[in-house]
């Protein structure tokens, strides 16, 4: 899908010749197969008369000011207060949180231009990490932040695998380039749940749709 024009930092044209010359792929999110719901139909505004919410990941505290109740939420350690205004997106799934988790995640597979949008900041490690303060989190936004993460000039090889994407407030469905489900009675009913919503846009003629498969979170490690 393409990507509807958001304000983008100063230096974008120079972000998008990085990602040319490092090859960057796309970014990933994972959450459980039962958020999908609260992503791709979050349903109507509550308390407004702008009609229905849009499609995309919210951050905790735009989820809160919608009133939307996402089945779980993974935890940010002893920064979720304050990095509530952020969604965390990652070049390398961690292996280590997903295998401890009960049930396998879905994966939003997300467009890497979202780098280059206004707000979006480079944590060189996991945000999580005591290794690392919010204060150092959010002062790292320009072109030269984003290349510190990576060992060589022309490589994606980066320093630490667990570099993190912080965007703020909201990704948008057009943000979404695939959907990966695992192979378990929750991703089938999650997948007929998003044809059915795919099928719904194009009827109403509300735009395209990621597309949808399935696939283990090992193979986006």
């Amino acid at each position: 899908m393409k990507l509807k024009p958001r304000a983008r930092k100063a230096e974008w044209r120079d972000f998008e010749a990085c990602f040319k010359r490092r090859r960057i792929g796309p970014l990933k999110h994972f959450t459980a197969v039962e958020n999908l719901d609260t992503v791709f139909d979050p349903g109507p505004a509550r308390l407004s008369n702008t009609g229905r919410i849009a499609p995309g990941l919210y951050s905790r505290r735009r989820l809160r000011d919608l009133h939307l109740e996402p089945f779980r939420l993974h935890r940010w350690g002893g920064k979720g207060k304050a990095l509530e205004d952020y969604i965390c997106l990652c070049f390398h799934l961690p292996v280590g949180i997903l295998r401890a988790e009960a049930e396998p995640p879905a994966i939003l597979v997300i467009d890497p231009a979202v780098i280059t949008w206004k707000g979006t900041c480079f944590c060189p490690t996991n945000s999580a990490s005591a290794r690392i303060s919010v204060e150092e989190i959010l002062a790292r936004e320009d072109l030269e932040s984003f290349e510190n993460l990576f060992r060589r000039d022309f490589s994606s090889e980066l320093i630490y695998r667990q570099a993190e994407i912080l965007v703020r407030d909201h990704l948008p469905l057009e943000s979404f380039e695939r959907v990966v489900l695992p192979e378990c009675e929750a991703g089938y009913r999650a997948h007929r749940g998003l044809l059915w919503l795919k099928w719904r846009r194009r009827l109403l003629a509300h735009g395209g749709f990621p597309k949808v498969g399935f696939g283990s979170w090992q193979s986006w490690v």
